[in-house]
């Protein structure tokens, strides 16, 4: 979809050596509460596939466009603020 957009999506690990960025001083611990996040998130992402595909098919009324387009944007600042406490409460 994002290709579909025009938009390019970079590898970060693109030319990096494949034991670089698979060593063991560079593995992260699991933080508390991963599965809990790993759900909410995808709840997040299930939310926002839905709010799409709903907007794609009321795309002949412009303001019900409008209107899942900013119910999307809302839910991506609240995401990016990085709250993560209280999406977790």
């Amino acid at each position: 979809m994002i290709e579909q957009m025009g938009l390019k999506v970079t590898d970060p690990l693109k030319g990096r050596k494949y034991s670089e960025h698979n060593s063991r001083e560079n593995t992260m611990e699991q933080v508390p509460n991963t599965q809990q996040l790993d759900d909410h998130l995808k709840e997040i992402v299930q939310a926002l596939h839905g709010t799409v595909n709903w907007a794609k098919s009321h795309q002949n009324n412009p303001p019900l466009v409008d209107k899942a387009i900013q119910d999307c944007k809302e839910i991506l600042d609240v995401i990016m603020e990085g709250k993560v406490s209280a999406w977790l409460n």
